[in-house]
């Protein structure tokens, strides 16, 4: 689905929202358009315009030290109301100081990554079939952070649940293609996404043989944007289940409307760092 398509249903999204609503009052299984529109909301529902936030990576390991760094990032969502940029920081460590990735979404052809390494002032580009790459170190991929394109999988409703108190419809994605499953690095997930909100409060992933490997956690989610609303978890777990290793992302601040432009979202301005 090309960006444009992809703002156009984003417009019918509060409408599909209370017909997604009403579905689940009355206890009726999500189908065809439904699930679409639902997908689409939960890929939109975290899409600030612009947002500056500051958070601690706790990397906890199953055994040894946990190791806790410091970031700042920033984001601006482009004119197409779909992609966005993206450039985060760590402030802290020492060791890991500088170290920061830009990422620049094209919903009409494959993403820009770069990582900028300070230790040997190299910028590395990471190829867009490597977005089921860690995402700097964490149990987190850079498909995870960014968002699963809504047209490479196929959707299906498995499921009602309630999770941290909010009533959930659960949504099984299966990869459209192997290709699909290989650059994720995973063939299927589960989400239990709330229909008012589009919100995943918790998602699990699994590979080709059904073997369970990661769940996800989302909770203190808050209301950041009003028109159209926005979200933003402060606090996400990953629990990578083949490792038994865990990274956990809590937000100190998040600020949504901030004044920022394209040219702030450069890898030039990546390797110079946060102002």
């Amino acid at each position: 689905m090309s960006g444009a398509s992809l703002f156009r249903r984003a417009f019918l999204r509060v409408a599909a929202a209370g017909v997604i609503t009403a579905a689940y009052g009355r206890g009726f299984a999500l189908a065809g358009d439904a699930v679409a529109d639902l997908m689409t909301a939960n890929y939109l529902a975290t899409r600030v315009r612009s947002s500056q936030g500051l958070a601690a990576f706790k990397l906890v390991p199953p055994a040894g030290t946990e190791r806790i760094r410091r970031v700042r990032s920033l984001s601006l969502l482009e004119a197409n109301g779909v992609d966005s940029r993206r450039l985060t920081w760590f402030e802290g460590p020492p060791d890991v100081k500088g170290m920061g990735t830009l990422t620049v979404e094209n919903a009409a052809g494959d993403d820009d990554i770069w990582v900028y390494l300070p230790a040997v002032r190299q910028t590395r580009r990471v190829q867009a079939a490597n977005k089921g790459e860690a995402f700097l170190g964490t149990d987190f991929s850079y498909g995870d952070i960014l968002g699963y394109r809504v047209a490479e999988w196929t959707h299906r409703e498995i499921g009602r649940e309630t999770v941290d108190g909010r009533e959930t419809i659960i949504i099984e994605s299966v990869a459209a293609s192997p290709e699909i499953a290989a650059r994720a690095r995973h063939q299927r997930r589960a989400q239990w996404i709330e229909p008012a909100s589009g919100i995943g409060y918790k998602v699990e992933t699994f590979d080709s043989q059904g073997r369970k490997l990661k769940t996800f956690v989302m909770s203190d989610v808050r209301r950041v944007q009003d028109d159209p609303p926005r979200f933003q978890a402060m606090k996400a777990v990953a629990h990578n289940l083949v490792t038994n290793h865990r990274t956990e992302i809590v937000f100190d601040d998040f600020q949504a409307g901030l004044a920022l432009s394209p040219d702030d979202f450069s890898v030039r301005a990546l390797e110079r760092g946060p102002r």
